[in-house]
Order: structure tokens, then sequence, then C-alpha cells
């Protein structure tokens, strides 16, 4: 795939979801104005943490395997990827929420969150100098705590999104590490690797995809749409 593989890897997480938008199921598309928020939070926090981390050089990009169009020193696609990757999560998000009408794991979030907010605590202290692993659990922990002071009521499709969500990221993310796409500075990182993916990256994904699912949620408290069946109409 050469130059081109970066940019099909974005498409496939963006033409997925895109192809499933208009089913009647679900009607995915019908929340596009939220769906936009939540990207649109993602990109302005995201893509200036990456020019960062590409400055620090905490990871690289190989040449050999992007377009070469930079913005602000941070390739194309990278850029694209907080699009493609937040609507592929989102519409599964949606899709739970359209099939799971109770909220099954309340009490779940209630018990879980605080242990693994203190757990990840744990790791900042011990790893302070690991960028990556320090900066990603720190941004993870401040949401989660968000979520318990303000008791909003989606976490329990969160966990589910996050789990089911992480399928197609790793697989993406599976195939920039492994072709070396991405290049990780080891020193940064806990130096723990599933398969080719750094650990620290499912860390990092977490607290990107709650940021999208907050922002999402957002939008539809403040901005509701009209009732829309899920047979598509009105």
């Amino acid at each position: 795939m050469g130059h081109y593989t970066y940019l099909l890897l974005d498409i496939f997480l963006l033409a997925i979801p895109m192809a499933f938008s208009f089913l009647k199921s679900t009607y995915f598309i019908s929340m596009l104005r939220h769906t936009l928020v939540g990207i649109f939070l993602c990109i302005i926090i995201f893509i200036p943490w990456d020019m960062g981390f590409t400055a620090m050089k905490i990871w690289s990009y190989n040449s050999e395997f992007i377009l070469g169009i930079y913005v602000f020193g941070v390739p194309l696609e990278d850029c694209l990827f907080f699009i493609s990757a937040p609507y592929f999560y989102l519409f599964i998000y949606h899709s739970l929420r359209v099939y799971i009408k109770r909220d099954v794991l309340r009490g779940f979030h209630f018990s879980i969150t605080p242990i693994v907010s203190i757990g990840l605590a744990l790791l900042l202290i011990n790893n302070f100098e690991k960028t990556y692993t320090s900066m990603s659990s720190a941004f993870l922990i401040l949401l989660l705590l968000i979520q318990l002071i303000k008791l909003r009521r989606y976490m329990s499709w969160f966990f589910i999104a996050f789990i089911l969500g992480l399928i197609p990221l790793a697989i993406v993310n599976g195939i920039l590490t492994s072709l070396q796409v991405v290049k990780y500075n080891d020193s940064a990182t806990l130096r723990i690797k599933l398969g080719s993916i750094q650990i620290d990256s499912f860390i990092y994904y977490a607290g990107l995809l709650l940021l999208v699912t907050m922002g999402y949620e957002w939008s539809k408290r403040k901005f509701p749409l009209p009732l829309v069946s899920t047979n598509g109409k009105d």
C-alpha cells in the first residue's frame, strides 16, 4: 500500500460505519449533529496533543507509509484519524443505546470507576517520567472523576462500546505498529506490548473515546433532536 497505508486505514475506519449509518434500525445519520460535536472536541484536544508528542519525539512517523502532507508537523492521516475513529466508535455507542435501553451497568460504574482511577493514579505516580503513560493516565483519571461527580447516566453504554470499539482500533493500531508506520520512543512508555501495540495506547484510547462520548452526550442534552423512530421516519 506504500504511501497510502495510513490513509487507507483511516478510510477503513470511516467507510464501515458510514455504510451502515442509514440503516432504519438505528438511523445513526440522524445523530450527525451530536457526532460532529464529539469529533470536534476530540480534534481540539488530541491534535495538539499529537503535535506536542511528535515535537517531543515520543513517537514518529515512517515517511514510507504516509502521503507526506503535514499539519503543524503532524501527518494529515493522523489528523484524519481523529475523525474516522470517533465516528466508528460513536456508531457503535449509538447502536448499543438503541438496542440496550436499560442502564444495565450503572452499579458497575460506581464501583469499578473509583478502582480504575486509583489504579491509574498509582500507575501515574510510579511512571511519572514515562510521558505517554503518565499523560494518558492523568487525562483519563480527570475524565473518570468528572463522570463520578456529575453522575452522568451513560457510562454503562460507554463501557460496552469502549470494549467493542477497541476491536477496530486494535486492528488499525496493530497494522500501524507492526509495519512501524508509527514508531514509539520506548523511554516514554511502559514497554509492555499486546502483540505490537503499546499497552499505554489502550489508556490513551479510553481517554479519547470517553471525551468523544462526553461531547456527544452534552450535545444531545443541549440540542435535542425531534424523536426519530427506529424505522428511520419522524
